[in-house]
């Protein structure tokens, strides 16, 4: 605990736990079950060097430190376990959150569809409300290709600006890897040019984490603005144009779009603390679900986020179940009038992503 109290002497506000569920051996130093695998790694099921029963009272101490100081956090990173397991190293006497890494082995199984994402997101529902324990939101890292090499069709946006919603309207709180913001993509990397070490030992199999971990791409000057110097990785080519600068100057890009988000999170307690609740049955290619919460007068704040996964138009009823007296719009990448009449169906174009905050007639 010295380690943690040092730095917590000198301000931070709180700690990431990288891969923590690791941090104890098994006490009589058994071996792992054998098991096929190409990688040493995945020759062993990792009994006895994963998730041993020491950890608990390790949080437990860690939790307690971080409560005798003001307004401190952590979060933790688990690796080779459930999603059951990692919601049980948090808590009131444990950590105050865990990575849930629900969205990433997509890319590896399964497609980025809609329907597929929604049993994803019931799950976690399901799992974190049976514990009482508060979500978290993870789609990228940096061990993982990044959401638009996963998800993105060429140099379309359509696709991130979907994941962005995701994660910035999902019940829990959201973590964003740098970049995400501008739509980077994975730098393709020679096999001299990687500098992970299991990338180097295990090429062509595996070619490591480093597509993902290029220079941040800030301006379309040498090295992307990133540093004067030649970087530790090679900066990814397509910075003269996917970069901070030339995404603020548009008011349709990925980077604008999600600073609105995140002030649509401050300024609506609904898309923060909301409850979770599906509208529209994704088989449809179509998501939509609904935060809502009551205000301090009662009345609930609703927001529907709808997004469009196809190329193609789909019809919408918006507010099921209620009786609207207006739908405003606060959020889209489609020109529409600020307004949608009660009960009124609209299409919801190819792509499209759609936020509504809606007041009832009878509230």
């Amino acid at each position: 605990m010295n380690v943690f109290r040092f730095w917590l002497e000198r301000g931070v506000d709180g700690f990431r736990l990288d891969v923590f569920n690791a941090y104890f051996k098994d006490a009589q130093f058994r071996n792992n079950p054998a098991q096929f695998g190409l990688r040493a790694f995945d020759r062993q099921k990792h009994v006895y060097d994963m998730s041993q029963p020491e950890m608990t009272g390790l949080l437990q101490e860690l939790r307690e430190l971080l409560d005798s100081y003001p307004e401190r956090y952590s979060v933790g990173e688990t690796y080779v376990t459930s999603l059951e397991k990692t919601i049980g190293y948090m808590g009131d006497d444990r950590l105050h959150a865990a990575f849930s890494f629900d969205f990433f082995d997509s890319d590896l199984v399964f497609p980025w569809r809609s329907d597929w994402l929604l049993e994803r997101i019931n799950r976690r529902e399901m799992l974190f409300e049976r514990a009482a324990a508060w979500p978290t939101t993870v789609l990228s890292n940096h061990d993982k290709p990044r959401t638009a090499s996963r998800y993105a069709r060429g140099e379309q946006d359509h696709q991130a600006l979907i994941a962005m919603t995701l994660l910035l309207t999902l019940r829990g709180t959201p973590f964003m890897y740098y970049g995400e913001e501008i739509g980077m993509r994975d730098v393709a990397l020679n096999r001299n040019e990687i500098m992970d070490p299991p990338g180097k030992k295990y090429w062509p199999i595996y070619k490591g984490r480093d597509g993902c971990r290029a220079p941040m791409q800030w301006t379309n000057a040498v090295f992307a603005g990133f540093s004067s110097a030649q970087p530790w990785l090679k900066v990814h080519p397509d910075y003269v144009h996917r970069n901070v600068l030339a995404q603020q100057a548009d008011p349709n890009s990925l980077w604008n779009f999600t600073r609105r988000l995140i002030t649509l999170r401050r300024t609506h307690p609904a898309l923060r603390q909301g409850t979770f609740r599906v509208i529209f049955r994704a088989d449809t290619g179509v998501l939509g679900y609904e935060r809502t919460l009551a205000d301090i007068a009662g009345k609930p704040q609703r927001i529907l986020v709808y997004m469009n996964f196809t190329g193609q138009p789909a019809l919408i009823s918006f507010v099921p179940d209620a009786s609207p007296e207006t739908a405003t719009i606060l959020l889209g990448n489609a020109s529409r009038q600020r307004f949608l009449a009660p009960n009124q169906q609209f299409e919801l174009y190819p792509y499209e992503v759609l936020l509504l905050e809606v007041k009832s007639a009878a509230v």
